[in-house]
């Protein structure tokens, strides 16, 4: 190709030809440029006009929009805006309404730290009168240790049990387990008569006794002679039982043939190893629906119970509490006068409520003494008696060899 470009020579154009094709090029090239150029100006402004009317419409069409879009706008804005300020009401009556419950459980939560204690001690204060109330007697209102028996076999049975358990625990709260044996051994006899008023004037409450005495044997003895005079017929009294609940609770009828007066107590007997002493219990029943009163007899509610402590294998101290109500009748409980009648006093009916207390008093001592005094001459055979040291469990079946009524 260089080689080519070598051997080639160019003449140059004579000036006189060449001037005149130039002239007509060039005017040739002017004016296709100018026709040229005006076709293209006219399409240009043909294209503009058409832009332009282009862009007026989508100005006016944006425009019309940005109207549209700006009303729009403005109406959500006016929309959001109430629903904002609604929330926003709504959230403060709500937060209100919070408030305002808040107030009134912190107001009631003040009144119940208020009223609380009061209630506690007010509650406290009753149950505690309820408690000295039935640990004292009450004028006008049934005694705590007032018992009636039902017909009802279960319940004539818990209510026994429940009798004797009773008055076991009452004997160990009057004489709980001694340091030692040299504390209150002298003998005694305590009669307290307690008085109250009716529509007939003063009448016997309660009476309350308390006997204390020393028997020379062993206590196991002792307690098996008691035993069996409880539920023995004697020339006294006839004695019966009239229902066994196990070996160690007898339900027994006592009728005595001087005086027209029938007892009827559950006896109950007790074996405490740890403190080394037995207890029989005694608890009066006035009233028994299977046995209703007859005219002209009395019983009477009441509780007591004997305590045999082992003080040595050939001593014993016993110790004798009891506390028996105002005998009552079919007609109800008895005058004072007629208690002190019923009990063998000798008293007129022109005596004074200070005679026959004293009366009274005396009849009840002397009672006791008498029997007090029979049981020790009940225990004297003991004296010649080997001590019972290998029977010092006191089986209850040896305290239960008595026949039913």
């Amino acid at each position: 190709m260089s080689q080519r470009r070598e051997n080639t020579t160019y003449e140059p154009l004579r000036e006189g030809e060449n001037d005149a094709f130039d002239t007509a090029m060039l005017d040739g090239i002017d004016s296709m440029d100018d026709t040229n150029m005006e076709e293209v100006d006219d399409e240009e402004n043909e294209d503009f006009a058409a832009e332009g009317n282009d862009d007026v419409d989508e100005e006016a069409e944006l425009e019309g929009k940005r109207d549209a879009n700006e009303a729009t706008s403005t109406q959500s804005m006016s929309i959001a805006a109430v629903r904002q300020r609604n929330s926003r009401d709504t959230k403060k009556k709500l937060f209100q309404s919070w408030y305002d419950r808040i107030e009134d459980l912190e107001a009631h939560l003040a009144y119940f730290k208020k009223k609380a204690p009061k209630t506690g001690l007010r509650q406290l204060t009753v149950f505690l009168q309820d408690w000295l109330a039935s640990q004292s007697p009450q004028k006008g209102r049934p005694s705590p240790m007032g018992t009636t028996l039902l017909p009802d076999d279960n319940g004539r049975r818990n209510g026994c049990y429940y009798m004797t358990n009773r008055a076991y625990n009452l004997s160990k709260q009057k004489y709980p387990p001694r340091k030692t044996y040299e504390e209150e051994v002298e003998d005694f006899i305590d009669v307290k008569i307690h008085l109250d008023e009716d529509d007939r004037g003063a009448c016997v409450y309660a009476t309350e006794c308390h006997v204390q005495f020393t028997v020379d044997a062993n206590f196991e003895n002792v307690a098996k002679t008691w035993w069996f005079d409880l539920v023995e017929s004697n020339p006294l009294v006839e004695a019966s039982v009239i229902e066994k609940f196990e070996d160690h609770i007898k339900y027994v009828k006592h009728e005595y043939t001087r005086v027209k007066y029938r007892r009827l107590c559950v006896a109950g007997v007790f074996l405490d190893h740890d403190e080394d002493r037995i207890t029989i219990t005694q608890t009066g029943i006035a009233i028994d629906e299977r046995f209703p009163f007859v005219q002209g007899e009395s019983r009477s509610n009441g509780i007591q119970w004997l305590v045999f402590q082992h003080v040595t294998d050939r001593l014993t101290i016993v110790r004798w509490s009891i506390v028996s109500f105002c005998p009552v009748s079919v007609n109800g409980p008895l005058s004072f006068f007629e208690t002190a009648l019923n009990s063998g006093c000798d008293v007129k009916p022109d005596d004074s409520e200070e005679v026959l207390l004293a009366k009274f008093q005396t009849a009840a001592e002397k009672f006791l003494e008498g029997a007090r005094d029979q049981f020790l001459r009940r225990c004297s055979r003991f004296k010649l008696e080997p001590t019972t040291i290998s029977a010092r469990d006191l089986p209850i079946g040896s305290l239960s060899r008595t026949k039913t009524a």
